[in-house]
């Protein structure tokens, strides 16, 4: 994982105040594109969006 080797301190974890960003998709996005467009989950700096 590039966060452990290059150690920011503030990012390559899901937790309030870090600059972590994920977005969570039902279904694999390379099995097929539409999968893109079904998103269960949106984080954005550590917090989940509602």
């Amino acid at each position: 994982m590039p966060a452990r080797r290059f150690r920011p301190g503030d990012r390559g974890r899901i937790a309030p105040g870090l600059r972590a960003g994920l977005l969570l998709v039902d279904g694999g996005p390379l099995d097929a594109v539409s999968h893109t467009l079904d998103i269960s989950a949106i984080w954005r700096r550590g917090v989940r969006q509602s």
